[in-house]
């Protein structure tokens, strides 16, 4: 049954974060992240509040939430997590490409920036496999 529901909350964040929803798709992770305290559902309501934060034009707020999402994913990797659903590595990889890329804006987000870190949506959607 846990399963299950995970699987269809999986969709649901997937789906909103191909669709630019990221406080959404906060919201649909972050009841099952208090039910179970999976550090993965945890990292990746991180990462959606971080590109609403970006949407926002909030970058530290962006940087500090990547940063912590960051910090989950190599852990878990670490600790040789492994999920059926998420490709981890891929989503580690494109937090650590946001996070480079953020060191490179100064002030206020640029257009190409914008399109740059919103490339994260893309990619953990597409670490999803359900």
């Amino acid at each position: 049954m846990v399963t299950e529901k995970r699987e269809n909350m999986l969709r649901r964040y997937q789906s909103l974060l191909q669709s630019g929803q990221f406080r959404n798709a906060n919201e649909v992770v972050e009841p099952f992240w208090r039910q179970t305290r999976s550090n993965m559902e945890k990292a990746l309501c991180q990462i959606a509040i971080a590109l609403y934060q970006h949407q926002r034009g909030h970058l530290e707020g962006t940087r500090k939430l990547l940063e912590k999402a960051h910090q989950i994913l190599s852990s878990s990797l670490a600790e040789g997590w492994q999920d059926p659903h998420l490709d981890v590595p891929t989503i580690l990889s494109a937090v650590e490409e946001s996070l480079s890329q953020l060191d490179r804006v100064q002030g206020s987000p640029t257009r190409n920036s914008q399109d740059k870190i919103l490339k994260l949506s893309d990619a953990v959607a597409e670490a999803i496999s359900v």
